[in-house]
Parts: structure tokens; C-alpha cells; sequence
């Protein structure tokens, strides 16, 4: 009788994080990778806008689609 040995694999997720700075060094914000989408939050960590890989649009924080494509460097840096 032989011993069955089964391999389990799991899927490690990791989110990225880029962190945005001003020529100074200062950080302004930051853009984070959760799978299926980004999310751009100033440096307070308020949530700027999103942007979703499948559908290539980039909306505000709440929901309001702002463009195609992903601009979510440019909300960072335009914040007021």
C-alpha cells in the first residue's frame, strides 16, 4: 500500500503600494494595487479614486467616472 502525498498550492496575494512624492521628497499620496483595481489616496490616506483594470475607466471616490483609461496620478497631484 503506497503513501499518497498531495501538494496543496495557495495563492499569495500582495498588494503594491507606490508612494507619490513631490521633488522635495515630500509624499503627497499613494497608489495601491488591490487585484482588480487601483486606489489613489492622498497622504492622509483619503480615498481619492479608483481605477478598474477590466473596465479601463478611473472614477472618482464615489463612483462618478472621470476618464478612460487611468489618471489616478493626476487626481493625486490635482487635489485640492
Amino acid at each position: 500500500m503506497g503513501l499518497l502525498i498531495q501538494s496543496l498550492s495557495f495563492a499569495i496575494i500582495k498588494f503594491m503600494r507606490e508612494t507619490i512624492k513631490k521633488f522635495n521628497g515630500m509624499v503627497v499620496g499613494y497608489i495601491e494595487d488591490k487585484g482588480d483595481r487601483l486606489v489613489a489616496t492622498n497622504f492622509s490616506g483619503i480615498v481619492l479614486g479608483y481605477y478598474y483594470k477590466s473596465r479601463d475607466v478611473t472614477t472618482d471616490f464615489s463612483g462618478r467616472v472621470l476618464a478612460y483609461g487611468n489618471i489616478l496620478s493626476a487626481l493625486i497631484w490635482n487635489q485640492r
